[in-house]
């Protein structure tokens, strides 16, 4: 939950992370843009109110040097810490992520690895489309980082494939709760919530906690449809290929037929928040 601890634990636990600067003063800030090759990532060691009152964005892409001192004065005082890392190379489909669940003896009990295919925001968003893949060197990192430390529970455990040296590295855990996409476990058989309520009872798992490796997906048709407009913009995607990514059976994340009521509420509400956004550029232009 708090990344300046985990950064401080995975160093010392020689879990594979990127260069990491944690920056604490304006001195940290001026040492770590020395240090750092960028592009980097700048974000808060703990999402607090205060750093959502300030920005919506879960982390900030930085330039170079000079941009990562900007921001360090920008944002600094909408947190008590924020910490620096080298940008991972790859693109949205790098990055895997495996969702698991710990029983009372700290032992992962049900593991399910999938990636995303896009994200909404843009580069440091959460996933809009995902699909289940099989990752053993990602989900042995997961199973081994949790285990060691003697969690129970729902986790998370996200990892990006450099593309320059085909290394994984650790871009985020996350514990507690069942993730935006994590029912993807369930479109693909695992049945992963409903194995955390069972131990909670003390009764026995069910029987489908195996990932067979098949053609589960995901997607959050709102986010899917941000993420694909921005990526033909910049001429990353066509209107035929985005289609064509989107066919087939999957879970959806809002959208059900037969209770469309948080669909609509979902598209209205974004229709509102599109249309005062508007108002507002009309009236400062």
């Amino acid at each position: 939950m708090d990344k300046v601890r985990f950064a401080e634990y995975a160093t010392a636990a020689g879990l594979p992370i990127p260069a990491t600067r944690i920056l604490r003063t304006a001195a940290d800030a001026r040492a770590a843009a020395a240090e750092l090759t960028f592009p980097a990532v700048l974000k808060p060691s703990v999402k607090s109110d205060r750093w959502f009152a300030a920005t919506k964005a879960k982390a900030l892409r930085i330039a170079d040097a000079d941009g990562l001192l900007s921001a360090y004065d920008r944002w600094a005082p909408a947190a008590d810490v924020l910490i620096a890392q080298r940008w991972i190379d790859g693109g949205e489909s790098s990055l895997v992520s495996v969702n698991l669940y710990l029983d009372r003896s700290c032992t992962a009990r049900v593991v399910f690895v999938a990636r995303k295919l896009r994200q909404w925001p843009p580069d440091t968003g959460t996933s809009s489309l995902g699909e289940e893949i099989r990752d053993d060197v990602v989900r042995e990192t997961a199973i081994r980082m949790f285990e060691d430390v003697g969690f129970k529970g729902l986790a998370y455990l996200e990892m990006k494939i450099d593309s320059r040296t085909g290394e994984r590295l650790i871009v985020e855990p996350n514990v507690g709760r069942p993730t935006g996409r994590s029912a993807i476990a369930e479109q693909g058989g695992v049945e992963l919530v409903y194995s955390a309520f069972r131990d909670a009872l003390g009764e026995p798992l069910p029987a489908d906690i195996e990932q067979r490796y098949g053609a589960a997906r995901w997607i959050y048709w709102r986010h899917d449809l941000q993420a694909a407009a921005v990526q033909m913009a910049r001429g990353r995607l066509t209107p035929a290929a985005w289609w064509r990514s989107v066919r087939g059976p999957k879970w959806e994340a809002v959208y059900d037929p037969a209770d469309p009521r948080p669909f609509v509420a979902d598209v209205l509400d974004t229709a509102g928040k599109t249309a005062r956004a508007v108002r507002g550029w009309v009236t400062d232009g």
